[in-house]
Formats: structure tokens, C-alpha cells, sequence
């Protein structure tokens, strides 16, 4: 076999190598191409040509689901409201008895322990924040959170939910950040309830027993209802909390509360408390947020009128109004249910008796039910679901009949993705609004 050197003054090859690399040759650095003679005994043989050169290597590719930086590390996400902080935990499993609570910012009953930080929300309202590696709710399993401060989760990979995370209010007691219903701090002093969008008191005073209506309904993301008017010449009612804060989320605001019932009449009747704000809760993933079980920050039902000793009239409490759910991620998916419904109102007492309490908001797109109206004492109004407002309290049947608690109005939902992957895929029950991410 002859090998024969042929000198050039330049050759560059790109291509398969002679072997079958498919790579991309880089220029070759020597002026020379190796011919080598295969021995082929067919007349007319010619060399065949072995490419020296070394192959450029490979461009790498980018598998990050908020693309890649030009040296093709990961871009990362920007969570909202906070800064990033240093994961915490581990891959956080919640299981049934796991529960969350943001005063002391710490996760119980999980499969790792889990605690985080209090940090404050804009120079105001502090909230609880929690770094961890991935979470995972399964399915049938309800991990209730509670505490004063809102709840922030950071999640470095996959965000699962099977089961339900509630941060929702329960009757007067708010969700996490939520503002309380009002609590009348005696028999015939009515209290609005808490918060920017917290439920009116009636004003109706001119005469005895005619201040016995309903309160009004916390407002947020929209109204809440007006308190029913107590059954009499007086036609004025309790007005329902107002809207307030942005659809960006941007502070994280929780739900308001509603209003007291009012009671003309001394001695041991009681109007019924308003119900509390749902919960303000905002998880920001680097990867992909996965609903099939549900989020629920929905506000709680108002108290029904206490007249079961003296018998005399009691108005209803205001449902609160829904909170607030912020996600973010470079991909929000799932089928399940983001709800921040309004409480049901409470009824009037039944005079004689104890008037019916509001439904707490559920997770779903049905209306928390008003207290269901009996003797003379009204109904409460539905809180909000859906769409629209906090639904008014029916008003007394007769002169000495008390108002039913107005229904609360609906909280906000915020969903941010990265939009190059499909929109989210997820129900809401609240006023909803969609955006982008910029991974940076």
C-alpha cells in the first residue's frame, strides 16, 4: 500500500470523517492532506482522502424551561413581592395532619422538617416565607394554613397538588393575612369588619328597634352585599366593603372582613360577628405548578343573630370576602380548582332563637350559602362565586324582624407563566388575570 503526501498551499475540509463521524470538522491547521493508496486492484484506482482535522465540538442544547442564558446555564424566575432566599428544605411531601402556620413560619406533620422567615411585604404588611427544593400535596389530603402573616412558597423544581392547600377563613376567623370579621364589642354596638375592603355597619338609628340589619359583606377583588334593612320604616342598609389593590398581586393582599349585625335591644341578645378575609397564598416555581387537587382562599360565612334568651331581634354578620392566589412558573398546569369565593352572610335571629350561619367560601365554583332565614328574623345573602358581587341580605319580615348579613364579595387570582409553553389550564372561581414571566 503507498501513502503519498501531496503539498498545498491551502486546503480547509469540513465534513463526515473518513471513520463516519458526523461532527463538524474544524479547519485543519497543516497544509498537507494525507492520501492514503487502499490497495484496490481495479484499474483506475484512486485515493481516497483522510480528513486530519479535529471536530468542532457539538453545540450544547438548551433544556430549561425559562430558556438559557448565552453560555447556556438556566435563566431563573424572579418571584413577585419578595427577594429569593436560600432553599430551606428538601422535597416537601405534605401528608395527612401536615399543617402550616405562618406566625411561626413553620410546616408540621411533613416528611422533612421544614421552617422559613418573616420578611416584610413592601416596608408593611409581613408575610411568611418558605424555601424549599419541590412539594407535593397527594391526593385526599387537606393541609390547612393559618396565622397572621400571608404565605409565600419558593419552589426550586415541580410544585405538585393533588390534594387541597386551604388558607381560607373559617366563619369569623380569617385565612393567612386575611383581615378578621367585625366583633361587636358589646350588645348594641355593631363593628365593620377588618381590612381595605372590610363590610359597612347600619346607620339606621332614628328610633328604638329599627337598627337591627344585617352587616355588610367584605369586598376585594369586587363588593361585597349590602346587610338586609331591619323590617320596619327604615329602609337603610348596612353597605358592602369596596374593591381594592391591583391584578399583578403586587403587594400580596389577603381578603377583608364583614360587618357585625346590629341590635337595637339591650341585655343578652347579640348580633351575629361577620365573617373573616380568606387567605392571601403566592408559590413561585422555577419548573411547573401542577393543580389537580385545588388551592382554597375563600373568605368565611357570617355568624346568624343571637336573641335566644330575651327574644328580641338580631341582625346577621357580612360574609368576608375571598383572598388572594398569585402562581407563577415557567408552566402552570392541571385541571383542578383555584378558588377565592365570598362567605355567605348570617341570618337574623328568628326571634325567639339563633339565626342560621353563612357557608364558609368552598373550593368550587358554587356559591357559599347565606343563613337560611327563619321566624321573623331574614336570610343571609350568598357570598360571590364565579363572577359578580356579594349577594344583599334579605330584609325583616315584620316591624320587629332583623336584616340577614350580606354575602362576601370575591377575592383576586393571578397566573404567571412563561409564555412560550401553553397557557394555564387550571378553573378559577375569583377575578382572574393572566401574565408573563421574565426569566432573567
Amino acid at each position: 500500500m503507498v501513502v503519498t503526501v501531496t503539498s498545498l498551499t491551502a486546503c480547509v475540509r469540513f465534513g463526515f470523517d473518513a471513520v463516519g463521524d458526523p461532527g463538524v470538522d474544524a479547519p485543519t491547521t497543516d497544509r498537507s492532506l494525507v492520501v492514503v493508496d487502499t490497495g484496490d486492484p481495479t484499474p483506475g484506482d484512486h485515493p481516497a482522502a483522510v480528513d486530519t482535522g479535529a471536530d468542532a465540538p457539538s453545540p450544547p442544547v438548551c433544556s430549561c424551561l425559562l430558556g438559557c442564558h448565552p453560555d447556556k446555564t438556566c435563566r431563573e424566575l424572579a418571584p413577585s413581592n419578595v427577594s429569593p432566599v436560600a432553599t430551606t428544605c428538601g422535597v416537601l411531601t405534605l401528608q395527612a395532619g401536615s399543617q402550616i402556620n405562618t406566625t411561626t413560619c413553620a410546616v408540621s406533620g411533613s416528611s422533612v422538617p421544614c421552617a422559613g422567615s418573616i420578611q416584610s411585604l413592601s416596608g408593611k404588611a409581613s408575610v411568611c416565607v418558605i424555601s424549599m427544593q419541590s412539594l407535593i400535596i397527594p391526593k385526599n389530603v387537606t393541609v390547612p394554613a393559618t396565622g397572621t402573616p400571608a404565605l409565600i412558597l419558593l419552589v426550586q423544581q415541580d410544585v405538585m397538588v393533588e390534594g387541597v392547600l386551604d388558607a381560607g377563613a373559617k366563619g369569623k376567623n380569617p385565612g393567612p393575612g386575611g383581615a378578621a370579621g367585625g366583633q361587636p364589642p358589646s350588645s348594641t354596638t355593631p363593628a365593620p369588619g377588618g381590612g381595605p375592603g372590610g363590610g359597612k355597619v347600619c346607620t339606621c338609628t332614628a328610633s328604638y328597634d329599627i337598627d337591627d340589619c344585617g352587616g355588610g359583606g367584605g369586598g376585594f377583588g369586587s363588593t361585597g352585599g349590602a346587610g338586609g334593612p331591619e323590617g320596619s320604616s327604615c329602609a337603610s342598609k348596612s353597605l358592602g366593603g369596596v374593591t381594592y389593590g391591583v391584578a399583578t398581586l403586587t403587594p400580596l393582599l389577603a381578603g377583608s372582613g364583614g360587618a357585625s349585625g346590629g341590635n337595637s335591644g339591650a341585655g343578652s341578645d347579640w348580633p351575629g360577628p361577620g365573617g373573616g378575609g380568606g387567605g392571601a397564598v403566592q408559590i413561585s416555581s422555577q419548573q411547573t405548578i401542577r393543580i389537580e387537587g385545588g388551592i382554597n382562599a375563600s373568605g368565611g360565612g357570617g355568624t346568624g343573630g343571637d336573641d335566644a334568651s330575651s327574644g328580641a331581634s338580631a341582625g346577621g354578620g357580612g360574609g368576608g370576602s375571598g383572598g388572594a392566589i398569585l402562581l407563577e412558573a415557567a408552566r402552570i398546569e392541571g385541571g383542578g380548582w383555584l378558588a377565592v369565593n365570598g362567605g355567605g352572610g348570617g341570618a337574623a335571629s328568628q326571634r325567639p332563637g339563633v339565626g342560621s350561619p353563612g357557608q364558609d367560601g368552598q373550593l368550587g365554583g358554587v356559591p357559599a350559602a347565606g343563613g337560611a332565614a327563619g321566624g321573623q328574623g331574614a336570610g343571609g345573602g350568598n357570598g360571590a362565586a364565579g363572577s359578580g358581587n356579594g349577594q344583599p341580605g334579605g330584609a325583616g319580615a315584620t316591624h320587629s324582624g332583623g336584616g340577614g348579613g350580606g354575602g362576601g364579595g370575591l377575592g383576586r387570582i393571578r397566573l404567571n407563566w412563561y409564555q412560550v409553553h401553553p397557557g394555564p389550564t387550571v378553573q378559577t372561581s375569583g377575578v382572574t388575570s393572566m401574565g408573563a414571566v421574565q426569566p432573567q
